[in-house]
């Protein structure tokens, strides 16, 4: 195999290379030798995917974030065989410089999904064991909410997004559920008994967007057992909310962010099956001027 770097033999006395070319052709070659070593650097992932009775499930397919991007997305990168076993690489090119490339590290959150199941992932990278579990969860029963007005009116045509799906490190919500009622602060019991998140784009690509009918019902599936859906409602003149969503027996509460902070109206956790009441939005109209002369200023951002 020949080297990058450009061969020039001299015959000396005949020819003689100017210093600048010579020192241009070698920064070339360097910056050349660097891109290339950048290019051939990958990280393997591999690992088993089981479910919940510990079994090694087949047909799962694996996904690697590489990005905090909205919108990044969701390629397949293997597909677990029989044995459940799977297989895959990344190059450093994948990934998005410096979030996932502190002290040389490149790690990813590599997902697994199959029909059946709900997900599981985990953060992974080059300086972890190469060999993983991912545990599919049960799938657990479908969230199914509807919407209202003030006046008791079903809200149809509103938009549902889920933005977050979030879980403990073992994937058990109970101590969740049960520290819920009394906890000061939304933000406090979340960060406590909720350690493992799963990203917006990953569970936009799970559960896509959805719409409410006349009815002003909705259903999110495939969210899995013990998984904690966000759920983002706007729509045509209603009040944009955030409301969450756990796939189990729970009476509705509601909590500050942070003990005495009620920013946006605080935070709502309900059950499986819910009622929502959406307030109507506000229009709020005002005109941009320049602050030396006072004359409306057009396209001024607000």
């Amino acid at each position: 195999m020949f080297s990058a770097a450009a061969c020039v033999i001299l015959s000396v006395g005949a020819f003689q290379a100017e210093p600048e070319a010579v020192a241009q052709e070698d920064q070339a070659a360097g910056t050349k030798a660097v891109e290339q070593k950048t290019v051939d650097t990958f990280v393997s992932y591999r690992g088993i995917v089981v479910g919940p009775d510990g079994k090694p499930v087949s047909g799962a397919k694996l996904y690697a974030q590489t990005s905090w991007e909205p919108g990044e997305s969701m390629t397949p990168r293997a597909v677990s065989g029989e044995d459940g076993r799977f297989e895959f690489e990344l190059s450093s090119s994948d990934f998005d410089m410096p979030a996932f490339d502190r002290v040389g590290s490149r790690r990813a959150m590599v997902y697994a999904q199959a029909e059946g199941y709900g997900p599981d992932w985990q953060m992974r990278g080059n300086e972890d064991d190469f060999t993983f579990t991912l545990r599919l969860v049960g799938l657990g029963p479908p969230i199914e909410g509807r919407l209202l007005n003030l006046e008791g009116q079903p809200v149809s045509n509103a938009t549902l997004s889920v933005i977050d799906i979030a879980t403990s490190e073992d994937n058990d919500l109970e101590p969740f559920i049960a520290a819920l009622p009394k906890a000061p602060g939304a933000r406090d019991v979340e960060n406590k008994f909720l350690g493992k998140r799963a990203s917006m784009s990953f569970s936009a690509f799970l559960l896509p967007p959805t719409k409410t009918g006349a009815d002003g019902t909705f259903v999110f599936r495939r969210a899995g057992a013990g998984r904690m859906l966000s759920i983002q409602i706007e729509g045509p003149a209603i009040e944009t909310q955030i409301v969450n969503a756990i796939p189990d027996t729970v009476d509705p509460v509601a909590l500050d962010q942070y003990p005495g902070w009620r920013e946006g109206g605080g935070c709502r956790y309900y059950g499986a099956k819910f009622d929502h009441v959406v307030a109507p939005s506000q229009v709020i109209a005002g005109i941009g001027r320049d602050m030396d002369t006072q004359d409306p200023s057009a396209g001024a951002p607000v």
